[in-house]
């Protein structure tokens, strides 16, 4: 453990908690862990200014709308020297009733990993998933994971509108789903030298 005494981290998930019809195989929860956010903000910032004329309307960069712009925020990552760790989510295998209690347990295996390598971490996850029961849920597990571990934890819930590092842990989720459910690691290749922990859950 290298103990970070003040380590920041964002999460975010792709791919998809349903069982029926469409319902992706995976659920991949990612976190991008660093000892600054700025940096992140910055790298989705300058992306979007890079992006054509078309795309920069979008109210945010989002890897599944625009998967050109994964490589350039992940290149970007690379370069800060960032932490990722992943937690994978294999339907077929692990069964829970309730989807809400399966990405829950994602993130709580995504919050561990990470905690693993932190002395204490100020987590910031996504506001759109944010019906109350399933954002209860998640704090709650993501919490949990932090006092099995003895560790600090502080979770902030924000927009991923407003804080642009959240859209960084949205390509890293991308990429890394994009390896499991579609056999595609081009993407996560680019960052593969900065993931600390990739764990399946079970």
């Amino acid at each position: 453990m290298n103990g970070h005494l003040s380590a920041y981290a964002v999460f975010d998930e792709s791919g998809d908690a349903g069982r029926m019809g469409r319902a992706s195989r995976y659920l991949v929860v990612a976190g991008v862990v660093c000892d600054d956010l700025e940096p992140l903000r910055r790298a989705v910032r300058r992306t979007r200014r890079r992006m054509p004329k078309s795309l920069r309307g979008k109210a945010e960069v989002k890897a599944f709308e625009t998967p050109s712009a994964a490589r350039p925020v992940l290149e970007s990552l690379t370069a800060i020297g960032v932490r990722i760790v992943a937690a994978i989510v294999d339907k077929r295998v692990f069964h829970l009733a309730s989807p809400v209690d399966l990405v829950a347990q994602a993130y709580a295996a995504c919050t561990a990993a990470a905690l693993q390598h932190e002395s204490g971490m100020i987590a910031t996850i996504d506001r759109p998933f944010a019906q109350a029961l399933q954002r209860d849920k998640v704090l709650s597990a993501m919490n949990d994971a932090a006092d099995a571990l003895g560790k600090r934890l502080t979770v902030i819930v924000d927009d991923s509108r407003h804080e642009k590092a959240l859209q960084a842990a949205d390509v890293v989720a991308w990429a890394c789903f994009q390896k499991y459910e579609r056999d595609a690691p081009i993407w996560w290749e680019v960052v593969q030298a900065q993931i600390i922990a990739e764990v399946m859950v079970s």
